[in-house]
């Protein structure tokens, strides 16, 4: 019996693309159950059509990332036809839209309704997977679910693609580099600070990846302060990224002040780990699920550029720190967070249910 990955997720997305290469070299069957049309009746209608098609294949209806839309659906289908219905939550859209885009107001209609989305997912999906202990603690605290409903799955930094490269041995200056998109979450105006706090310091190059569309703080401060030192691009392939953070010597994680960067475990902390560079990560309860301080990290306390430079001046010094870090994440990722274990992960919940695979 097959997995069914239902609803509108993207393929591509890094987080579904993970588990199904690593499905596929568990040999793990899997059915697509897919739509891109609009919200509701259009959407239900194609998803309803396509799974009837694939119902007696299928042993669990899987709502992969981003289904939050699609959960009532798979409710629907599970029930009728007596399967399992497991939930790829991500991420919580009221605490998204509230507090990291905050793009709708406290009391409003639009964060009752996140709010009710939210709650209602989790109650009727039959298992919840999450990111790391620390979302699954906030889920039950935020919104009266069960512990027992919920399974964390990891994420990964795709060792397909973000591989190691060998860096040049005359390269005289460190390379400090932050990519991903520019949220509240991720916090790149810290990274943008740091480097202007050590502008002085030509041994060091600060690399900025990514873009944004709706906050613009970051960019604004890039034109204000100009740090002669960092380098910006605009968001790159997917190759091109992975080469690039490669190169780097040292990769700094998300380091909001947010709930929602509290509790994450960004796919940019696993890229890191998986090229073989030295990650610097928040200080978060989350982070410290699964990395150790001096060992397989640094951390460094979110919101804190000056703690920030201090960290990337202590590794720039040591070299044989940041050797020994490098190594070591490189060799936590390969044993724990490749494709193949994160989906052996979720197969474990999904045979825990009961179901045969």
């Amino acid at each position: 019996m097959a997995i069914c990955f239902f609803g509108s997720y993207d393929r591509g997305y890094a987080r579904n693309k993970i588990l199904l290469d690593g499905l596929a070299e568990l040999s793990i069957p899997v059915v697509h159950c897919h739509s891109s049309k609009g919200f509701f009746v259009p959407r239900y209608i194609e998803l309803i059509q396509k799974f009837l098609k694939v119902r007696t294949k299928s042993s669990v209806i899987f709502v992969a990332y981003r289904g939050h839309l699609d959960v009532l659906c798979g409710f629907i289908l599970a029930k009728i036809f007596g399967k399992k219905l497991v939930f790829d939550i991500f991420y919580s859209l009221h605490d998204t839209y509230l507090h990291d885009r905050k793009s709708i107001a406290v009391h409003s209609f639009s964060e009752r309704m996140y709010f009710l989305l939210d709650t209602v997912n989790c109650m009727l999906s039959d298992h919840v997977i999450v990111l790391s202990h620390a979302t699954g603690k906030f889920l039950c605290n935020t919104f009266t679910i069960s512990r027992k409903k919920i399974s964390v799955v990891y994420g990964g930094g795709n060792e397909k693609v973000f591989v190691p490269h060998q860096k040049s041995p005359n390269r005289k200056k460190v390379i400090v580099e932050f990519h991903g998109w520019f949220t509240r979450m991720q916090y790149p105006e810290i990274f943008i600070e740091a480097a202007k706090l050590l502008e002085k310091n030509a041994n060091i190059e600060f690399w900025l990846i990514g873009s944004t569309v709706n906050y613009l703080k970051p960019l604004q401060m890039l034109q204000q302060e100009k740090p002669k030192n960092l380098v910006y691009m605009k968001p790159l392939s997917e190759a091109k990224l992975a080469k690039k953070i490669a190169l780097a010597d040292i990769t700094v994680g998300h380091l909001g002040v947010t709930q929602k960067a509290h509790v994450t475990l960004s796919h940019k902390m696993y890229h890191g780990l998986a090229v073989g560079s030295v990650l610097i990560a928040g200080d978060y309860e989350a982070t410290k699920e699964v990395l150790i301080d001096k060992k397989t990290c640094i951390l460094v306390a979110p919101g804190d550029s000056g703690d920030l430079a201090r960290k990337i001046m202590l590794l720039v010094k040591n070299t044989a720190l940041r050797e020994k870090i490098a190594k070591n994440g490189y060799a936590l990722h390969a044993s724990k967070f490749t494709n193949r274990q994160i989906a052996l992960s979720l197969v474990k919940v999904i045979r825990e249910l009961g179901i045969v695979l």
